[in-house]
């Protein structure tokens, strides 16, 4: 399975990071119509359905779910950051 995932990787996905292909998994797994399980098919389904929803959003000038999480993310470190500085 994992020599599949590779291959997939280098010949369809090879424009995503490593990073934009954990979020992707991440999203399949949580909200699946398959269950979340991780299988050859699901993790085809859910690369395809990102790249293809992040190819959409960059085309209409938008920012991609992966550009909102590592967003949201960020926020959410400054806020810890500033909390721990306020003790």
């Amino acid at each position: 399975m994992s020599q599949l995932l590779y291959d997939d990787l280098i010949n369809s996905y090879s424009r995503l990071t490593i990073e934009e292909v954990s979020f992707a998994f991440e999203q399949g797994i949580k909200h699946s119509d398959n269950g979340g399980f991780v299988n050859v098919r699901n993790f085809n389904l859910w690369l395809a359905e990102y790249k293809h929803k992040a190819q959409l959003k960059r085309q209409q000038g938008l920012i991609t779910d992966y550009q909102k999480h590592e967003a949201n993310v960020k926020r959410i470190s400054n806020t810890i950051n500033k909390a721990k500085q306020i003790k």
